[in-house]
């Protein structure tokens, strides 16, 4: 039981610095692009505010960016931490690898597959960073093939790197019995728990993406 409570442990704290690295990218995303911006543990909101003021994402729905790297982020360290299991032989850091790779390959998996439940449940996709970038590319150009090309790229990519990454723990971590109850159970908690305590810290931990007086 106390290697569950370790992976419940560690999942959490990936999970914290994975989404806080992906709201990061969306704050370059907006500082390269000329905004100003707030980002912390979850959301993105106006500058100098946090979630629960009441005009949080006052200025922020006016904003229309043509790309963004919170996403690309996330599926680049889904990427580097799933090759890394297969290249790196030290026990410890090929849990704490793991650990990353299912965090990050799951992080927009999740997004997407709330997404389509959306569709199911009322006829239209939830919004998600993905299906907003797509429907952006849509209107401006027409293409409808672009529409979904972002949500088909992040389902595909988090979908082998999940893959691999299981496959790679079978193989090379033996302190992680990844098809047990138990391991799913920890998994599904450690989620529920991260996006608890993101919340927290977004309301007091920020960072105010200011454009450079000249």
């Amino acid at each position: 039981m106390s290697s569950y409570i370790v992976w419940l442990i560690m999942l959490i704290i990936s999970i914290i610095i994975s989404v806080w690295i992906h709201e990061v990218g969306h704050g370059i995303s907006y500082f390269i692009q000329g905004k100003e911006v707030s980002t912390g543990f979850n959301k993105v909101g106006d500058i100098h505010k946090k979630p629960s003021d009441v005009d949080f994402r006052g200025s922020l729905q006016n904003y229309i960016l043509p790309w963004d790297l919170g996403v690309p982020i996330t599926l680049i360290l889904a990427i580097i931490s799933t090759i890394l299991i297969y290249m790196v032989s030290n026990k410890n850091m090929l849990y704490i690898i793991a650990v990353f790779a299912i965090t990050n390959s799951l992080l927009r998996l999740i997004p997407m597959f709330n997404s389509l439940l959306g569709l199911l449940k009322h006829g239209e996709l939830r919004m998600e960073d993905e299906i907003g970038m797509g429907i952006m590319w849509y209107n401006n150009t027409g293409i409808t093939v672009l529409k979904y090309l972002p949500m088909i790229i992040s389902v595909l990519i988090s979908i082998i790197c999940y893959y691999f990454t299981i496959k790679g723990i079978k193989m090379k971590v033996d302190t992680i019995n990844i098809g047990t109850t138990e391991f799913f159970v920890a998994t599904i908690i450690s989620f529920l728990l991260s996006y608890k305590f993101l919340d927290i810290l977004d309301e007091f931990f920020r960072i105010n993406w200011r454009q450079k007086i000249t």
